[in-house]
């Protein structure tokens, strides 16, 4: 790849600058005040400095316009070899922060796209500052990614069901410049946005192959999919999901998982001092305390660990929300344990595996994967999953899969009683206690993420599919039908252009 620079702005060598709220070219965001740059862009005409965008932590920060010249941008010159099979050019396109770190689908669309790249698969990105989740970005992404060229949008107006006209025309602008420049043979999205839909017409309307990403519910109404060549799942589990709710064909490969990211670094050592087995991490750690999450059940697992176990941690790691929930049952009172901490979000999630011996997965909703389940089973560390969802699927025999209450819903509010948490507080206490048991179950899930989720087999599967969606059908929608009606709404474009 050779790099071509095109007029913007400044050039920036030195690390990352202050953004400011319009546009930052570059590796996700920088830091602060670009007044500066601004003011030299407008002194500086017309014979304006140069601007270039490469695999480095360069960033130039513009405020208040878009760039009128085009946009700065990475080339294969040419692009084809002789007798070399050309790899699909691939645009990944989402109205969400690329560097995300507490979002499953951004850290999915995320490695996936720097999988491809490393692969060979010329990609570029355009994002924008809306979050997909707390707004944390991965402090390590301009260092330690491979990572194509990204283009991020500084935007404000994040509500789905408010787009911001001015905004999405600047994002717009900047796709239809990027159109021109990189010529994407595939344009890869995501995300419930208004927005999201104008960039598949357009991609559509250029000829481009069109994949849209389902990661969870929320896209029954066929009206998603009007633009879209190809869908691709994070599991069979919702690839069955949605064929059976509007009859949606897709393809399932499991979410992608950067073993980097993920891996604590634990180690099971069967031969410790006094000839004891020395067991990773340190407790039981709970992510995510939502009410879908199963916080109710985790509210009285607590209670009854609390009172009969104080010998055991536990952990809530408050990652897309806080432990606020946990106060809403009056019948326990999780604050007079001091085993019982709360932590903040982390940008990688062995952060917070490392302090984990057992990973609780109680969901009372349909997990569409169980991501976190993954990431602690690399780390030999067994999850005790609910029954609900995929998580059977997920965990591939490794772990325990627990009953959760018929009646217990993502939205309810009431606490199952200690009897029927008691299946959970039996399952955390023999893997407690049993130190032959727990290095029996720490092996069964390291070895189940290896053979079902191993970084080379996951990565031949996505440059495969992305191989082969270079040439553009209309396969997804053909089975969708005649029986789902369709309401009479505008076209998204003549609502945000």
């Amino acid at each position: 790849m050779t790099q071509r620079t095109v007029p913007f702005g400044r050039e920036f060598d030195g690390g990352p600058s202050h953004v400011g709220p319009l546009v930052a070219i570059g590796h996700g965001l920088a830091a602060a005040g670009s007044e500066s740059v601004l003011a030299a862009w407008k002194a500086e005409s017309p014979a304006r400095p140069r601007c270039r965008v490469s695999n480095h932590a360069e960033t130039l920060v513009v405020r208040g316009f878009v760039a009128p010249v085009g946009l700065p941008t990475t080339v294969s010159e040419p692009r084809e070899a002789e007798g070399v099979p050309e790899l699909p050019h691939i645009l990944v396109a989402i109205h969400n922060l690329y560097t995300e770190a507490t979002s499953g689908a951004a850290r999915s669309v995320r490695t996936m796209t720097e999988w491809l790249a490393a692969a060979g698969f010329p990609c570029r990105v355009l994002a924008t500052t809306r979050p997909d989740g707390l707004g944390i970005a991965d402090s390590d992404f301009a260092e330690n990614a491979t990572k194509p060229a990204v283009t991020t949008l500084v935007t404000h107006h994040h509500r789905a069901d408010q787009p911001d006209r001015e905004e999405a025309s600047q994002y717009l602008a900047l796709l239809d410049g990027t159109f021109e420049e990189f010529r994407p043979d595939v344009l890869l999205t995501y995300g419930a946005h208004p927005l999201v839909r104008e960039v598949l017409r357009r991609a559509r309307r250029r000829g481009v192959s069109t994949v849209f990403t389902v990661r969870n519910y929320g896209y029954e109404d066929r009206r998603w999919f009007e633009h879209v060549d190809h869908v691709l799942t994070n599991s069979p589990f919702l690839t069955r999901y949605y064929e059976r709710a509007i009859g949606l064909r897709s393809t399932p490969i499991e979410s992608p998982i950067a073993w980097s990211e993920a891996d604590a670094g634990l180690a099971f050592q069967p031969a410790g001092p006094a000839g004891k087995p020395v067991l990773p991490g340190a407790g039981l750690t709970f992510v995510n305390p939502s009410l879908h999450k199963g916080a109710a059940l985790f509210a009285r697992l607590a209670d009854m660990l609390g009172t009969r176990r104080p010998d055991i941690p536990i952990s809530v790691v408050q990652s897309a929300a806080d432990g606020a929930v946990l106060g809403r049952f009056p019948e326990v009172d999780l604050s007079r344990y001091s085993q019982i901490a709360f932590r903040p979000a982390t940008a990688k999630p062995a952060e917070f595996l490392a302090r984990t011996k057992l990973l609780l997965v109680p969901s009372v909703f349909a997990e569409p994967f169980g991501r976190v389940a993954v990431e602690a089973m690399l780390n030999g560390i067994p999850p005790l999953v609910s029954d609900r969802g995929a998580l059977q699927e997920t965990v591939r025999g490794a772990g325990c899969v627990l009953p959760v209450p018929p009646w217990l819903m993502p939205t309810t509010a009431r606490l199952p009683s200690p009897a029927e948490v008691q299946p959970w507080f039996d399952a955390v206490c023999r893997l407690w206690d049993d130190l032959l048991r727990y290095a029996r179950a720490s092996a069964a899930a390291r070895s189940a993420a290896e053979l079902h989720y191993g970084e080379t087999a996951l990565k031949r599967r996505y440059c495969a599919y992305f191989s082969s969606v270079g040439r553009r059908s209309v396969a997804s929608l053909s089975s969708l039908g005649s029986r789902i009606r369709v309401g009479d709404i505008r076209d998204v474009h003549t609502t945000i252009s």
